[in-house]
């Protein structure tokens, strides 16, 4: 996370399961898809399989279809 930040890029999550991580938390996914450039899923909870495939989201688990 340290390096990632120290590169300029602002970093927040999403998680519903997770109310504390080493950045800032977006409470919603929609807040998340309006603020982020780009989202990468890490964790294949169902609330983001209803997210549609984009080319600003990564998903490294395939959650998405």
């Amino acid at each position: 996370m340290k390096y990632i930040k120290s590169q300029g890029f602002n970093v927040k999550y999403h998680d519903e399961h997770v109310p504390k991580w080493q950045c800032d938390r977006i409470e919603s996914i929609d807040d998340m898809l309006k603020w982020a450039d780009v989202i990468v899923i890490v964790t294949g909870h169902d609330s983001y399989k209803t997210l549609v495939a984009s080319a600003n989201i990564i998903d490294a688990c395939g959650v998405l279809q």
